[in-house]
């Protein structure tokens, strides 16, 4: 089952500052792709991945995970503070 955390915490998450979002808790994965829906959406890879928001509001982030020939996802949305 794919997870993944935000540091600084999803309820901290603020305009202009960097964000990692860590896949660690997951167990088993070999692929990580990020979806990362917002006024410019992006598509990150990786177990870990630093994303900056420029806007405030909700940011819907999907964690796609791949182990051979398994696949599950897990999706957030996260709100961007001033």
């Amino acid at each position: 089952m794919p997870c993944f955390v935000t540091n600084p915490e999803e309820d901290s998450v603020h305009v202009n500052t960097p964000v990692t979002f860590s896949s660690f808790c997951t167990r088993n994965g070999n692929s990580f792709y990020w979806e990362f829906y917002e006024t410019g959406d992006s598509i990150e890879f990786g177990e870990v991945v630093i994303k900056t928001f420029y806007d405030t509001g909700y940011v819907k982030v999907n964690l796609f995970v791949t182990n051979g020939n398994k696949s599950s996802s897990v999706t957030k949305r996260i709100r961007v503070n001033p």
